[in-house]
């Protein structure tokens, strides 16, 4: 018995010997499959991310190569593109002219390159959207990497990818502020924080109509501020802002002229906006009712006005011309 007992207990060992040496264990075609398309997956995953991180990459360098083509200077040091916030209150002008801080100035003539003797100093004064992540446009978005092929343009083609790009510039500007529009600097003595913005700035900034249609219902928080040059003390400017609500003001008031400004700061940025060659100005329905076709030389009029209050135009602007006592605006 104990013999036949060992007997069996050998084969065991035997048979669990014969099966350790057996290959691998067999994989079912399925399970092959289900590893097969795991593999794929996960390299189509990295694929995406690669595309994305070059899509990216790409949209960012053409920004930059677009604001260097404006050539875009930095105004700050605190912030990653340069670019600067102030709050913005109302100074007196009839024109495009801003204020801006003592700081600015001497930013400027510290990183002095040689561009800055261009004359005069122009900026993009914008209301920033609160949401906006780079990039917002479908044009930034869709833009693809150009492979080795799209590289060779001729002529034509140069000609319509300027055209695409400048236009997939400004759509990208159009998600990024709410409205924005141009200017030049009357002097660097604002208070440190603020930029001085006049009445035809602020009106910019604030018209619907310049906004896309999306945007045109936006409420944009205000506050009416009184130029601090034309108050000589805290009780006076304190007395201006209430006596706000009086819709009738008499000229010399201290209230007199005050306007609206953004509630929130606003982005200034440094560039050299092109020479203008042409636009289309067209006259207010007001202005028409004032004479404006009866005057018998147009052009005299507009370049008395212009030269006086203007040193940029933007698309959408209104711009303000005066003769024997009348206001016309275009």
């Amino acid at each position: 018995m104990e013999f036949e007992a060992a007997a069996r207990r050998l084969a065991r060992d035997q048979s669990k010997l014969k099966g350790s040496r057996r290959g691998p264990p067999v994989v079912s075609a399925k399970a092959k499959r289900e590893a097969e398309f795991r593999k794929k997956q996960q390299q189509r995953v990295r694929a995406e991310r690669e595309r994305k991180k070059q899509q990216l990459e790409f949209v960012e360098k053409f920004m930059t190569s677009c604001n260097q083509s404006l050539g875009v200077k930095p105004l700050s040091d605190q912030s990653t593109d340069g670019n600067l916030q102030l709050q913005p209150t109302s100074i007196h002008g009839d024109g495009d002219k801003i204020a801006l801080p003592p700081s600015v100035l001497q930013s400027l003539t510290q990183r002095d390159d040689g561009d800055n003797a261009t004359s005069p100093w122009t900026f993009r004064i914008g209301m920033l959207r609160p949401d906006y992540n780079f990039p917002a446009s479908l044009a930034l978005q869709d833009m693809k990497v150009p492979s080795g092929d799209d590289m060779v343009l001729d002529s034509d083609d140069e000609e319509s990818d300027d055209h695409q790009r400048k236009e997939a510039y400004l759509e990208e500007l159009s998600q990024k502020y709410i409205a924005y529009t141009h200017g030049t600097v009357v002097e660097f003595t604002q208070e440190e924080g603020y930029v001085g913005i006049p009445a035809l700035i602020a009106s910019a900034l604030l018209d619907t109509n310049r906004r896309r249609p999306e945007d045109q219902q936006l409420v944009v928080p205000v506050t009416r501020t009184v130029d601090p040059a034309a108050v000589s003390s805290k009780d006076e400017m304190a007395e201006a802002n209430e006596d706000n609500a009086i819709e009738e003001k008499t000229p010399g008031h201290l209230a007199w002229g005050a306007f609206d400004v953004p509630s929130a700061p606003v982005e200034i940025t440094m560039l050299q906006l092109p020479k203008g060659t042409r636009c289309t100005l067209t006259p207010t329905e007001e202005a028409i009712q004032n004479g404006f076709y009866t005057l018998k030389d147009v052009k005299v009029v507009l370049e008395q006005s212009l030269i006086r209050t203007r040193a940029t135009l933007s698309i959408s602007d209104v711009v303000h011309t005066w003769n024997r006592g009348f206001k016309f605006d275009l």
